[in-house]
């Protein structure tokens, strides 16, 4: 018997289909040179692994440790602790170009008077993650003061936990640098008006400061201040300069 013809042929593809391909195809290209870029990354920071834990250990220095404060409990912890670094390292010296990838994919779907604002919003994110960590890393060592002032006892700092305390701080502060973009994100898409923005100073200012209060070690005063000011700051100025418009 015969089976008929429309069975044995496969579907056209229609226009549909011919987009999804595309866009599959260009996000799959996306991931992939973001990926390689870490990797080349890792070549590097390799090498610029002792500069770059020398630095670390600044904040450390700065209330009386060093590096003979820091101790092990493993064989294979320096090496542990040094790919750590290494990819710690590898992953600020990429995401530009994990940034500038999401960005290439996402922003082609804006809007034509959105395009400019959307790649002057990606770069202003990366801004506030480096400027948001880089202030972190100057006054992490308010909150090491802290911490270690609850004993008096000789310290040993094991290794491991150590730059994993300040990678994770570094990090937690580049997010919560986000928290202006966001909010002009919101703006740009009408998902939220400044109007109800203003109406709502006191809330989003608790917010702000409930979320370094999380983020920073210690909680007290100083540590706050350092970091909910300068968030809270730049979104005051946020709304001034979106006011016109999108008011």
């Amino acid at each position: 018997m015969k089976s008929g013809t429309g069975s044995m042929m496969k579907r056209p593809m229609n226009n549909k289909d011919l987009n999804f391909m595309a866009h599959f195809s260009e996000l799959n290209k996306r991931v992939v040179l973001s990926f390689v870029s870490l990797g080349i990354a890792l070549i590097p920071s390799w090498f610029l692994h002792d500069y770059f834990v020398n630095i670390l250990l600044h904040p450390l220095q700065q209330i009386g440790f060093g590096q003979e404060s820091l101790v092990v409990h493993q064989i294979t912890e320096p090496l542990q602790v040094k790919m750590l670094v290494v990819l710690f390292l590898s992953f600020y010296i990429s995401l530009p170009i994990f940034v500038y990838n999401i960005a290439a994919f996402l922003i082609p779907a804006a809007g034509k008077k959105f395009k400019v604002a959307s790649w002057f919003l990606t770069i202003v994110s990366l801004i506030f993650f480096y400027g948001g960590a880089y202030l972190g890393y100057k006054n992490i060592y308010l909150g090491l003061d802290f911490l270690i002032s609850f004993t008096d006892l000789t310290i040993g700092i094991r290794s491991h936990y150590y730059f994993q305390f300040i990678f994770r701080f570094f990090l937690f502060i580049g997010i919560f640098f986000q928290f202006p973009v966001i909010i002009t994100i919101l703006i740009l898409n009408k998902i939220i008006k400044i109007k109800y923005l203003r109406s709502k100073r006191r809330e989003i200012f608790l917010i702000i400061l409930i979320a370094s209060a999380i983020i920073t070690p210690t909680g007290d005063p100083l540590s706050l201040a350092i970091f909910t000011l300068p968030v809270y700051v730049i979104y005051e100025l946020l709304l001034l300069i979106l006011k016109n418009k999108f008011d």
